[in-house]
C-alpha cells in the first residue's frame, strides 16, 4: 500500500539527500583523470636537461595545482558524505522511536496512527537503501582515486627529477583524500539502527486499555509529532542548505550543549542520552532536546 501525501515526502527524502552524489563523483573523477593523463603525458614528453623553469614544466606544476584543487573539492564532498551517512543513521533511529510509540498504543490503533507506523516502515527501508548506494558509492569513487594516484605518481616522479628543489604532495593529497576509514565504519556499523532507548515498548497482550495508564498514552502520543518533524527537518537541511552536524559519544561531556559550541542552524546530537537539539536558534542559544 502506497504511502499517501503528505506523509510520502518524509519517505523520498532518503534517496533525494543522495539522488545527485554519483553524477556529481563521476564528473569529479572523470575532470580528474582528464588532468592527470595531461600532466603524465607532459612529463614523459619533456626532454633531459631541461630546467625547472622552462615554460613546459612551468604549465605541469599549473596544472598539478588545478588537480590538487579538484582534489580539495573531492575531500569537501566526502566531508559532505559522511555528514549525509551521520544524519541518515540518526533519521532512522528517530524512525524506529516513532514506531515505538506507535506500537505502545493500546489496540485498536487510529488509523492515523497506522498511517504514519507504514511511513516509518517505509522511511526507514529507503534510509537503508540509501546507506547502501553510499556504500556502493564509496567503493567505486575509492577504487577510481586510486587507480588515479597510481597514474600520477608516473609524471610526479619525472618531475621531482627536474625540480630538485620543489616538493610535490599533490599525490600524498590524493592518498589522504582515500583515508576513509571512519566513514567505512559508519556504513559497516548498522546493528544498532533499528533499535532505540524505547526498544522494549512494543504491542502485547499485556498492553492494552486496561493495564496502561492514559497518561503514559497520552505522553508517548505527543512525542511522536516532534520527533517526525525533527526527523524531516534533518533530511530537508541536508538536501538544502547543509548545516553542521555535531555528534556527541562520550560520557564525559553529555546533556546539553554549550552556547559557544555549533553556529545558527547546526544540529547538535547528543548519542549518550538520546536526544537532538536544533536547529541552533543564533549563534549563542541551542533549543530545548528532544528525545530519540
Amino acid at each position: 500500500m502506497a504511502v499517501s501525501p503528505p506523509f510520502d515526502v518524509l519517505t523520498a527524502l532518503p534517496g533525494i539527500a543522495i539522488s545527485k552524489l554519483p553524477t556529481f563523483f563521476d564528473k569529479l573523477k572523470n575532470k580528474l583523470i582528464e588532468k592527470c593523463n595531461e600532466v603524465v603525458s607532459d612529463c614523459i614528453k619533456l626532454p633531459k636537461g631541461i630546467s625547472c623553469d622552462d615554460p613546459r614544466v612551468v604549465d605541469i606544476k599549473e596544472k598539478l595545482k588545478e588537480i590538487q584543487e579538484i582534489i580539495d573539492t573531492i575531500k569537501d564532498v566526502l566531508s559532505l558524505l559522511t555528514i549525509t551517512v551521520n544524519i541518515l543513521r540518526i533519521a532512522i533511529t528517530v524512525g524506529s522511536s516513532i514506531k515505538n510509540f506507535l506500537l505502545a498504543v493500546p489496540l485498536p490503533t487510529p488509523p492515523v496512527a497506522n498511517e504514519a507506523l507504514q511511513v516509518q516502515n517505509e522511511f526507514i527501508a529507503n534510509a537503508k537503501n540509501a546507506l547502501k548506494q553510499v556504500s556502493l558509492i564509496l567503493t567505486v569513487t575509492t577504487a577510481a582515486l586510486g587507480g588515479i594516484s597510481l597514474l600520477l605518481t608516473q609524471g610526479i616522479k619525472i618531475l621531482s627529477q627536474i625540480c630538485t628543489n620543489e616538493e610535490f604532495t599533490v599525490t600524498e593529497d590524493l592518498k589522504n583524500a582515500l583515508d576513509l576509514e571512519n566513514l567505512k565504519d559508519l556504513l559497516d556499523d548498522t546493528s544498532g539502527l533499528a533499535s532505540s532507548k524505547y526498544g522494549d515498548n512494543i504491542s502485547t497482550e499485556w498492553h492494552s486499555n486496561v493495564n496502561t495508564s492514559k497518561e503514559d498514552n497520552v505522553d508517548r502520543l505527543n512525542q511522536i509529532d516532534p520527533l517526525m518533524q525533527q526527523q524531516r527537518s534533518l533530511l530537508e537541511n541536508l538536501i538544502e542548505a547543509p548545516s553542521k552536524l555535531i555528534i556527541n559519544n562520550k560520557i564525559s561531556i553529555s546533556g546539553q550543549p554549550t552556547d559557544d559550541i555549533g553556529k545558527r542552524g547546526d544540529y547538535y546530537i547528543d548519542e549518550i542520552e538520546n536526544k537532538i537539539y536544533g536547529p541552533k536558534i543564533s549563534d549563542t542559544q541551542w533549543p530545548d532536546a528532544i528525545n530519540y
